[in-house]
């Protein structure tokens, strides 16, 4: 299983989103008709958009302790969040 963490998917996100902006960058480039190279400027912007509004979902699920992305959690460290480290103790199995 994947194991995720709030450091890994917070600079992930950054730089997925420079990738997408990149991407779409050099489609407008090497695209040779208007309609391509427009289109994939817009969807590569879009998918830019998109990771950074779930990179800041990620920031405010931080302070609820309960983060998961596509069905798998998230485990936040104590420096993101003292409260989590705190919950993460007292449910921990001895």
């Amino acid at each position: 299983m994947l194991a995720l963490s709030y450091d890994t998917i917070k600079t992930g996100s950054t730089g997925m989103i420079f990738v997408f902006l990149a991407a779409g960058v050099i489609v407008m480039r090497s695209a040779q008709k208007l309609m391509f190279k427009v289109m994939g400027f817009i969807i590569m912007a879009a998918l830019a958009v998109g990771c950074w509004a779930y990179r800041d979902t990620l920031q405010t699920c931080v302070k609820t302790c309960s983060c998961s992305l596509a069905g798998h959690k998230i485990s936040i460290p104590a420096s993101a969040n003292q409260i989590c480290a705190q919950i993460a103790k007292s449910t921990a199995k001895p």
